[in-house]
């Protein structure tokens, strides 16, 4: 059993579930903080995308959750690695899966990979979808170990909509 947890207004990780649920036909949706209660006592894997709120420490001390991040971590922890990068003149990245864990952005890393950050945001948001897609079936296949976070963290905040161009 799979669960994917994701924005209700985040359309890429909507297309993300209904890839996932076409090859697993069980898979369950959660777009709400309030709805994580019900994620079925015989869940494997939950997975995290472009999920605003903070995941309970009673989640995923129960489950093997997974988080995304655009971002190569432990560079760019926080909100809006997206916009941070692009400010910082960065236009090739990482998209990374790593382990859920109570520090933001702190988990070991199951995989990461190449993501550009050309183009608008529906462009960067349609790579996530795809990228993510590939490394949930890969996570579920292949039950990869995942390895520490090195080099030195840097934390960044959500970007305010004024800042935002």
């Amino acid at each position: 059993m799979i669960t994917i947890c994701t924005r209700e207004d985040m359309k890429w990780g909507i297309e993300v579930f209904e890839r996932v649920k076409s090859v697993y036909p069980g898979t369950e949706l959660i777009t709400d903080t309030d709805d994580l209660g019900r994620i079925p006592y015989y869940t494997m894997w939950v997975f995290f995308l472009h999920w605003s709120w903070k995941i309970p420490k009673e989640i995923f001390n129960k489950f093997d959750c997974v988080s995304f991040h655009p971002s190569p971590l432990p560079k760019y922890r926080g909100g809006s690695p997206i916009h941070n990068q692009l400010k910082d003149g960065i236009t090739e990245t990482k998209f990374t899966a790593f382990k859920t864990v109570e520090k933001m952005d702190a988990g070991d890393i199951y995989l990461q990979k190449d993501l550009s950050l050309e183009g608008n945001m529906d462009d960067i948001y349609k790579r996530m979808e795809r990228l993510a897609t590939e490394m949930i079936f890969n996570i579920i296949k292949n039950n990869p170990k995942p390895r520490p976070q090195t080099g030195k963290p840097t934390f960044y905040t959500r970007a305010r909509a004024k800042d935002v161009k």
